[in-house]
């Protein structure tokens, strides 16, 4: 399942442009990694996206790999890959160098910083953010390398990866806030529980963040979300299945990108809260 990454034609021409120069199979490992850190660090599960980061280095190394050799090999050792892609003249210079020693640099992350921390200083919130960027990039280049029967698409696809984290919901007190107070309450409720997921948010809270939306309006929409498998109750709360999970990323994503979710009629405008420590979720 992809993350935050562009409309599904557009990641289709991505694909299929990889997987033309590359195992396709190693093209969905590459996909299933780098979705999976793209989320996480969306989460706050930073040693998930640290992990990922590494398989995600491991998967497109196996490509060039591939790309050099011929082999379709199902492991690689990273740091001889890099030097063998360096010596080799027949690569294009981001293939043989630039890619390979960025990759690097987040296998870094994933071999060394991993339970070598001073507890005194967690940094692997600033790794995560380090791993995020750096595998954006590398996708992106791959896109400007092998897309290149589309440019309007490859352009399309960069633009979009290339889209910044804007805060959709603030912590202030224990409560969480909604920064866009006009969407539906539909959408709100998704981005709020994505921001817990996996953890259960009761109803009692989800009535009390969304105060611009009538108790009896969320307790609807809750319903609603049941029936259609987007949403699973139990004692502790409620909590997005994977569906919801899909359909709350491509909300977020079209918000992200300058999209705008559709007001219901009979929203409520948003009233003021009060100020106390904050803290924004991107």
């Amino acid at each position: 399942m992809t993350t935050q990454l562009a409309t599904t034609p557009l990641l289709d021409k991505l694909v299929k442009a990889l997987s033309t120069k590359f195992p396709p199979k190693k093209v969905e490992e590459i996909l299933h990694h780098y979705s999976i850190l793209r989320r996480a660090a969306r989460l706050d599960q930073y040693e998930i996206c640290l992990i990922n980061g590494g398989k995600f280095v491991e998967a497109i190394l196996k490509c060039l790999n591939f790309l050099r050799t011929g082999n379709d090999a199902d492991t690689v050792n990273v740091a001889n890959t890099i030097r063998q892609l360096e010596s080799d003249a027949n690569l294009d210079s981001s293939e043989k160098t630039t890619i390979p020693r960025t990759l690097q640099a987040i296998y870094e992350f994933r071999n060394k910083r991993g339970g070598a921390h001073n507890f005194s200083f967690e940094p692997t919130k600033m790794d995560c953010v380090f791993v995020l960027a750096a595998s954006n990039w590398v996708m992106e280049e791959l896109t400007r390398l092998y897309l290149t029967n589309d440019p309007e698409a490859a352009q399309a696809l960069v633009k979009n990866l290339l889209v910044k984290d804007i805060p959709l919901i603030e912590e202030i007190d224990g409560d969480f806030l909604v920064l866009k107070p006009e969407i539906s309450a539909r959408v709100q409720l998704q981005i709020i529980l994505y921001h817990h997921y996996p953890d259960r948010s009761l109803t009692k809270d989800l009535i009390l963040w969304l105060h611009n939306h009538t108790a009896e309006n969320i307790r609807t929409t809750l319903r609603n979300m049941k029936q259609k498998n987007l949403v699973h109750e139990n004692e502790d709360g409620w909590t997005l299945t994977e569906t919801g999970i899909r359909e709350a990323e491509v909300e977020i994503a079209k918000m992200q990108s300058g999209g705008s979710e559709v007001k219901k009629p009979g929203s409520i405008r948003a009233k003021g809260a009060k100020h106390g420590k904050r803290r924004s979720i991107r």
